[in-house]
């Protein structure tokens, strides 16, 4: 059943990670890994089997993705005007959704926690420069930016 599906739908899930990884060997890699995978496993709980597999699709080639611009230092994060965060990457591509992941992350840090990360993080400042135009201590500084990192770390594995 399994080998059936894969070879109906090899070529359409391949086009659907290259979708969001644009790396057709890395496509091909994650679809043929998938499909190993899914051999190994007992499918009869699964009711939706095309779903379960381009979810999977999608979750494998994000994580993959992940890890490999994690590993080479790829992705540079700027800081280009107020609440506006952007990605830059040196690579091929610009990637948009995590473009937009990221800014919704920072977005939805408390309001100090989120200043504080911005002005360290993105745009450069001294903790000392930091403590004097929020008119907090240093070591508040320093907490807010550590766990605005803590914070972003969190969610960063829960699309995972």
């Amino acid at each position: 059943m399994i080998e059936e599906f894969y070879i109906k739908k090899k070529q359409e899930m391949i086009s659907y990670s290259y979708s969001i990884c644009k790396d057709m060997e890395m496509s091909k890699d994650i679809v043929q890994n998938l499909f190993l995978d899914l051999l190994q496993k007992d499918l009869s709980e699964i009711e939706n089997i095309d779903g379960y597999v381009y979810k999977a699709i999608k979750l494998n080639t994000y994580n993959l993705l992940y890890r490999h611009t994690k590993k080479k230092g790829i992705m540079k994060t700027i800081y280009k005007e107020k609440n506006n965060v952007g990605i830059i990457n040196n690579e091929k591509h610009y990637d948009f959704i995590k473009e937009s992941i990221l800014k919704g992350y920072i977005e939805s840090l408390p309001e100090k926690r989120q200043k504080a990360f911005i002005m360290k993080r993105l745009e450069g400042r001294s903790i000392r420069e930091i403590s004097k135009i929020m008119c907090i201590s240093k070591k508040t500084v320093e907490n807010h930016i550590t766990n605005a990192i803590k914070d972003l770390k969190r969610k960063a594995q829960d699309l995972q």
